[in-house]
């Protein structure tokens, strides 16, 4: 009985690290996937705010 009870709970150890690095993976990626989304949102508010400014006459004399 003792060796399987060994096996078992080294099957376990493997399968619980194969795991912690599967959700490792996928929070670096959502992660990387936010900061995309992020860093294109800003890009877009940026590129609007040079419009508005660009469009806006200069009325200062």
């Amino acid at each position: 009985r003792l060796p399987s009870a060994l096996g078992t709970t080294f099957w376990g150890l493997i399968g619980a690290l194969v795991l912690s690095g599967i959700a490792g993976s996928c929070e670096s990626l959502f992660d990387r996937a936010r900061q995309h989304v992020r860093m294109a949102l800003l890009e877009g508010l940026e590129s609007e705010a040079q419009a508005e400014t660009q469009a806006k006459p200069n009325t200062e004399a």
